[in-house]
């Protein structure tokens, strides 16, 4: 790792979803003398860094529930962004759907802790609503696959309310089992609809990056500290309909709503 004074240098690494690289990596960024700051992704690769660094600027981009995890304390040095859905951004979603009242709903989620607080918080919202909710919770993208043809004949929409690999490396093949099916599968990654679902909403990551670097750079200028920033919210202001179905469930025109 070569580095350049008079530069602003970069070094990446990739966990690949592994908390064993997560941590081996946070070793070894957080013993080199040379690196001043930490860009960090989701809860995981934040939580290894953090759990080694207590001085120098850490800024995440996309942690769900960072004041869960004790990042957020009076003189912390990590600040960021979440990537977490409000419940009611999922609502709107499923409002979409003409006659929804009469509509059974299943959530689709990766069995994960981080996930079964927005699911606990999704499905109570919806019940409350007077909706009909089941949960599915597949442990891996195997078990999501086999388990689908059976999912798909106890609901009438299929909800995806949390950012989640999973879902997104299997989309195409969702989108395809309920086209096949004519059940609507609503999806909380921003590019849900492009990938096959009839909509989605989610959060714009590449604005979070551009977001992050304004607040590290404010940082390493000695404008801010860190604890000076409260959490910042991921834009999820609007809604994707993919073009190519919208008439199969006849979703109506808005403001919010993007054609695609």
């Amino acid at each position: 790792e070569l580095f350049d004074e008079n530069e602003v240098n970069f070094v990446f690494a990739n966990a690949e979803n592994s908390p064993v690289n997560a941590h081996a990596i946070a070793h070894r960024f957080t013993t080199n003398r040379n690196i001043d700051a930490f860009f960090t992704t989701d809860t995981a690769t934040t939580q290894a860094v953090f759990g080694l660094e207590k001085k120098k600027p850490i800024v995440f981009i996309a942690v769900e529930k960072p004041e869960e995890i004790a990042l957020i304390h009076e003189k912390t040095n990590a600040c960021g962004i979440t990537d977490r859905i409000s419940p009611y951004a999922v609502q709107e979603l499923i409002e979409l759907i003409p006659d929804i009242d009469q509509k059974r709903i299943g959530l689709l989620a990766k069995n994960e802790t981080s996930r079964k607080l927005l699911l606990d918080e999704v499905t109570e919202l919806f019940i409350a609503s007077g909706y009909k909710v089941s949960i599915f919770t597949p442990l891996s993208e195997m078990e999501l696959i086999e388990q689908l043809p059976s999912i798909l004949t106890k609901i009438d929409v299929l909800v995806s309310p949390v950012p989640d690999s999973m879902i997104g490396s299997t989309m195409s093949l969702i989108a395809k089992e309920t086209k096949e099916k004519k059940i609507p599968f609503l999806v909380c990654l921003e590019h849900g609809a492009r990938c096959g679902a009839l909509a989605s909403r989610g959060v714009n990551y590449a604005k979070n990056g551009l977001t992050a670097a304004d607040m590290l750079f404010a940082i390493l200028e000695g404008e801010k500290k860190p604890y000076h920033f409260s959490v910042q919210q991921g834009s999820d202001e609007h809604i994707f309909v993919n073009k190519k179905k919208k008439k199969n469930f006849n979703i109506k025109e808005s403001k919010k709503i993007i054609f695609c």
